[in-house]
């Protein structure tokens, strides 16, 4: 009975453990995008284990032995503190030694393979990682390169607009010194027109007067011319 329960755990526990790899590598490489060659190695792998788990479940049967708990943990005794290539010698060739020692080896391929293959996928996935940054590096090499192209550019223009402002500013400088030195001129001329003017303003008055002293004195002559006509005409008739 004891037999026949180890004999189903072990092929419970065998089963579980190749499902659970091919299961876990395989959504490994399917997750990391891997090349055909990870996934041709792996099924390899997965070969070699089911001939492993073959020989192993095969020498199960030599549990013929088992008639208590106490046997099976001296069989277990018996693997660990002996020595490990005996116990594998003497279970290849067919004696009553637990086959399990089969099944340690298996899973200490299955785990070698595992770590392999997390290795394979981990070097992929930084070879990936590391082409997408140095993609991304290149990128942001160009993006640096047209910047600096542009930053040039953009000195260059800014420098010409100063260039053109300073030649702006100095002729309106220029422009503005001719227009204050006109503004000066017709200041002048202004003064000179004010100060003129008073002048004809005076002299206007004093033809003024001067025009009507004149009427006065053609008004006398007339007031007089016509007193000698009439101091003529008087002699002219006494006589």
């Amino acid at each position: 009975m004891l037999s026949a329960i180890f004999t189903i755990f072990s092929y419970a526990f065998l089963g579980l453990i190749l499902i659970g790899y091919i299961y876990f590598s395989f959504s490994i490489l399917m997750e990391s995008r891997a090349r055909n060659r990870a996934f041709y190695f792996n099924i390899i792998i997965i070969c070699l284990i089911i001939i492993l788990f073959i020989f192993a479940l095969a020498w199960l049967g030599r549990f013929d032995n088992l008639e208590s708990a106490a046997d099976l943990f001296n069989n277990l005794y018996w693997i660990v503190v002996t020595d490990f290539g005996v116990a594998f010698k003497y279970a290849w060739l067919g004696g009553t030694a637990p086959a399990i020692t089969i099944i340690f080896l298996t899973l200490l391929i299955v785990y070698l393979c595992h770590v392999y293959i997390s290795s394979i996928v981990m070097d992929s996935k930084i070879k990936a990682e590391t082409k997408e940054l140095v993609f991304e590096l290149n990128e942001l090499r160009q993006k640096t390169y047209d910047d600096k192209y542009k930053l040039q550019d953009a000195n260059k223009a800014r420098d010409e607009a100063i260039s053109l402002l300073e030649d702006k500013t100095k002729e309106f400088n220029k422009k503005t010194l001719e227009f204050a030195q006109i503004a000066a001129k017709n200041n002048k001329y202004v003064r000179f027109y004010n100060e003129n003017s008073e002048k004809i303003a005076n002299s206007e008055k004093i033809l003024q007067a001067k025009d009507s002293k004149i009427t006065e004195l053609e008004e006398i002559i007339k007031r007089r011319d016509l007193q000698i006509q009439r101091l003529k005409k008087s002699r002219k008739e006494s006589n």
